[in-house]
């Protein structure tokens, strides 16, 4: 998806300490991310290519000198910050009813006080954490409102979208009509509830995918790589075990032509005709997937019913 997230910049100039500035940088570039110092500041520039997005990490004291909070909790939505809590007087600040009250999911803090001495990996998993719900595919945060039948949702670059349910196009095959919705935790999927306070789970992916036609397009070429790239394999495997399709298509009982939309990539293989090329190729379903290396995001099979219980 690098072409719908586009890219994310960090700043790290608000880090004090040498050594906790070198390891947030190392982590944030393992992750891809790329120095925004130089090309833009913390100010919330808007020169920016659409999609892009700026993480700035730092001392809690560094941000809060002056109106520091109040200006960076008016940044625009692409931007996020972590703030970090490493001395005393970040600690004090963390304490003030003021500050608790500016935080929230684009105000992170990270508290590298709270355990004494914090390992090594402390901030690097939760950098990792962060940069995972900062993309598109993810939910920060969801409601509805019954009255007018309104899913509102905002999605980890700081796109919001407001959409009737009825208007979903998979809204009317799962017949359910929710009153209430909350983002799951790390923002891969929305939960739904409805009167009887029976769930459903929609995947993040597939919402965005609905309100976003830039997204919703990229998807498709992503998955037709996806799926061309799997066929190519499945072609490789067959060949390896000195097969030809007729012969494949002999011993796994699927079709010629369905063998060669597989290997084409012109359609995805469904859970009983995996089951059928494993038996053909003479190897374990879990062996062919990871031959396929095989992953997909569709409607159909991101919507499905939780644990469907009584509230």
């Amino acid at each position: 998806m690098a072409g719908t997230l586009g890219v994310i910049d960090y700043e790290i100039t608000e880090i004090r300490s040498r050594s906790v500035r070198e390891q947030a940088q190392g982590a944030l570039d393992s992750l891809g991310l790329r120095r925004a110092e130089g090309r833009r500041g913390g100010s919330g520039s808007s020169a920016r290519t659409p999609g892009d997005l700026l993480l700035i990490v730092g001392d809690l004291s560094r941000f809060a000198r002056g109106s520091g909070l109040d200006r960076i909790a008016a940044a625009p939505p692409w931007v996020s910050y972590v703030l970090l809590v490493r001395t005393q007087q970040d600690r004090r600040l963390l304490g003030e009813p003021d500050v608790a009250l500016q935080l929230n999911e684009r105000l992170q803090v990270l508290d590298l006080t709270a355990a004494g001495p914090s390992p090594p990996s402390a901030l690097p998993d939760h950098l990792r954490a962060l940069v995972e719900r900062l993309r598109p595919d993810r939910v920060r945060a969801a409601r509805f409102a019954p009255a007018d039948g309104v899913l509102w949702l905002e999605f980890g670059d700081g796109v919001d979208r407001a959409v009737r349910w009825a208007a979903l196009s998979f809204a009317p095959r799962t017949g359910f009509c929710p009153v209430s919705a909350a983002a799951r935790e790390h923002g891969h999927s929305v939960l739904l509830v409805d009167r009887a306070g029976d769930e459903l789970t929609v995947d993040s992916a597939v919402l965005r995918a609905e309100v976003d036609a830039t997204f919703r397009d990229e998807l498709d070429h992503t998955d037709a790589q996806r799926r061309a790239e799997a066929g190519a394999r499945l072609r490789k495997v067959r060949q390896a075990r000195g097969l030809s399709r007729q012969d494949l298509a002999a011993r796994s009982g699927i079709p010629q032509e369905t063998l060669s939309r597989l290997e084409t990539g012109r359609r995805d293989p469904r859970p009983d005709t995996l089951r059928k090329l494993a038996a053909g190729l003479g190897i374990a379903v879990a062996e062919l997937l990871e031959e396929l290396s095989v992953t997909s995001v569709s409607a159909s099979a991101a919507v499905g019913t939780g644990d469907r219980r009584r509230g």
